[in-house]
Formats: structure tokens, C-alpha cells, sequence
């Protein structure tokens, strides 16, 4: 990790210099070790949900239901989504 002073000390068009430096995870909850996980563990949740229902949705079914967080889904396609839970 740069943290901030590395940022600020690289050049402004600097780019990654080897594939895994790209394509590495990115920490959604600096600091975290355990937020970073849940983050992670949400993220690849929700894609497996999406995928599934995506599917769904391209063989015909257009009751299927996506999860929160695919706006385009109902907006461009009238598709619909997962009310949030009041939990």
C-alpha cells in the first residue's frame, strides 16, 4: 500500500507496472482487516446473485427478482429489484 504520502509523491499519470498490481483486491474499509473481508464477502455475494438472476432474466423470465444495488436493471429494463430489509 502507498498510503497517502506515497500517493501524493507519485506521478500524476503513474500507472500500475505489473498485472497483479492492476488487478489486486481494493480495500473498501482501510484499517479494517475484518470490514475489509465482510466488504469482500458482500461483493462476491451480490455478483453471484446478480449472475443468477441476469440468466434468469435472458431465458425469458421476466418476474425474476435482482438484488439491491442493479438501478439499471429497473430503470433501462423495467426489471425488479430486492426490497431492503428493515433488519
Amino acid at each position: 500500500m502507498l498510503g497517502m504520502k506515497g500517493v501524493r509523491e507519485q506521478h500524476w499519470a503513474a500507472i500500475p507496472q505489473s498485472r497483479d498490481d492492476m488487478f489486486r483486491p481494493v480495500p473498501r474499509a482501510a484499517g479494517n482487516k475484518w470490514a475489509v473481508e465482510e466488504a469482500a464477502r458482500r461483493c462476491e455475494e451480490f455478483v453471484a446473485d446478480y449472475r443468477e438472476a441476469r440468466g434468469r432474466w435472458i431465458a425469458g423470465e421476466r418476474e425474476v427478482v435482482f438484488p439491491r444495488g442493479t438501478f439499471l436493471m429497473r430503470e433501462l429494463f423495467g426489471g425488479l429489484l430486492r426490497r431492503p430489509s428493515l433488519a
